[in-house]
């Protein structure tokens, strides 16, 4: 009688073990399927941070190279910070922001009176952006964002330079940033933001 009583308690142990190993399976199963789909996402937000950083702080270094040649180029670091302000939220669009811009000042070597004005309203702009994203839509926040810089960096070209030669410059070069810059708010905006959600 005990060794029939010894037996069931044996096959009920070994069938409550082959359950529970099946339920750890399970369990082990769903929770690597739930790191690939962290990692993944934390991956791609990462690789989406880092061409976004790219994009912004080399765009002022190839700006000065095309006016060095006359030409007139345009910068992607206002554009770059609204969208990481808009993606990641205040903390990382502020850091963004005055990253980006204080790199991109680095690189291209455009180091002048207006260079602090510049990097603390990029820093601001990348602050701003998501608290203002659901109220304004994003082509609207990138211009109004874009003046904001502008007008941080240009007040002493407009209000204190004498030369009107390179007032003219920096009017065309406004102009031309304006006009870039809006075709990316209202074409590429969009499709970028859906990248990192």
């Amino acid at each position: 009688m005990k060794a029939v009583v010894l037996e069931k308690m044996r096959k009920a142990s070994e069938a409550f073990a082959t359950k529970l190993a099946k339920r750890h399976v399970v369990a082990t199963a769903i929770m690597a399927l739930a790191a690939v789909v962290l990692l993944f996402s934390v991956l791609k937000a990462l690789l989406g941070i880092a061409l976004l950083f790219v994009l912004g702080a080399f765009s002022t270094y190839y700006k000065r190279k095309l006016e060095a040649f006359g030409a007139v180029g345009f910068e992607l670091v206002t554009f770059t910070a609204v969208m990481a302000g808009i993606a990641f939220g205040p903390l990382i669009g502020a850091l963004f922001g005055l990253a980006v811009s204080a790199v991109s000042v680095a690189i291209s070597r455009d180091i002048g009176p207006t260079t602090l004005f510049f990097i603390l309203a990029t820093a601001a702009i990348g602050a701003i952006a998501k608290g203002l994203s659901s109220a304004v839509p994003t082509v609207a926040l990138g211009m109004a964002s874009l003046a904001f810089s502008t007008f941080a960096t240009h007040a002493f070209t407009f209000l204190v330079q004498r030369d009107t030669e390179i007032k003219i410059v920096a009017a065309t070069g406004i102009v031309v940033n304006f006009f870039v810059n809006y075709i990316l708010f209202a074409f590429a905006a969009e499709p970028i933001l859906r990248l990192f959600t």
